[in-house]
Parts: structure tokens; sequence; C-alpha cells
């Protein structure tokens, strides 16, 4: 059997169609949709994988101030489902995170045990407002437990399961 490799590498302005057509495919039920321009203005946040010159799967890294970023819109072309590279994705971003310096990355996923088996674990809100400042971003330590209050900073609009990794 003939192995493919792939091309992990940031997204272009020539790969805006393709990754707003992978992300499209989920809008409005695993993550939210996103119009062209809008897209466009944060695709340096984005990397691809690409095979056999085609984009198959995307994902950005936010920074969302201090040492948090955000893992957003990991999408995979119908028919790569199973093939990893959801997978490499997600190992990318938070390879690019810890380069960046960053401390914890969070996601706002349906995918729980997926995300789980790359290091994330769910939170809860906490309760009272927690102050912003000098990088915490809401973080603190319960009993080991990470919380965070990013409601704030990103509403959940689709109900879905904040997941939190330090790195």
């Amino acid at each position: 059997m003939l192995a493919v490799t792939v091309l992990v590498r940031p997204a272009e302005p020539r790969d805006v169609r393709a990754v707003k057509a992978i992300i499209d495919r989920y809008a409005g039920t695993a993550m939210l949709g996103r119009d062209l321009a809008a897209l466009s203005e944060v695709l340096s946040d984005f990397l691809v994988i690409e095979r056999v010159g085609e984009v198959v799967a995307c994902g950005a890294l936010h920074p969302r101030g201090g040492d948090v970023g955000e893992i957003a819109s990991v999408a995979v072309r119908p028919g790569e489902h199973g093939r990893g590279v959801g997978s490499l994705v997600v190992e990318c971003l938070l390879a690019a995170a810890k380069a960046r310096g960053l401390g914890r990355v969070y996601v706002l996923t349906f995918q729980t045990e997926f995300f789980a088996r790359h290091g994330f674990r769910a939170v809860s809100e906490v309760p009272q407002p927690v102050s912003v400042s000098c990088g915490r971003m809401g973080l603190s330590a319960d009993d080991g437990a990470l919380f965070i209050d990013l409601g704030h900073a990103k509403p959940n609009t689709l109900g879905n399961v904040r997941m939190i990794r330090a790195l």
C-alpha cells in the first residue's frame, strides 16, 4: 500500500475558501460558521493540513490575553475522519501555543472524548466574577482543578463544553 504524506502549514489567503468549506460542514451544530471576510481577518491564526494538494483539515490558535489561547475551528473534511489528521491539527496547535509562550489553552467543544485524548479536561465556570489581570485571564486553582471564566471573553453560544489544558 502506498503511503500518502500530508503537509502541515500556515494557512494562506489562497486557502480561505477551502477552510470555509470545511468549517461550514459543521456550522451551527459543532461550531460557529464564519463568513469569508471574518475568516480572512483571522486566517493568520490558522494552520491547514494538505494531502495531495488539497486542504483536508484546519484549526486555529487565537491568543486570548496573557498566557491563555484558544484552539478553535478544528475541522476535518468528510472522508478524512479516522486518519489522524484532526489529532495532527491539535498537536501542531499545542506546539504553536507552547512556542508562543502560552501556559494554557482552552476549547469550546462537543468532542470531549477527542480533546480528552489530547490532555484537555472539562472545567466549570467560576461562580463569581473573577478579575482579569496580568495574564491570569480569570484562572485559579481550586482543589487541584482548573476553573475558567471566559464568558466575558467568548460567549458559549452553542452550549458546548469548555475544556482546558495546561502546557
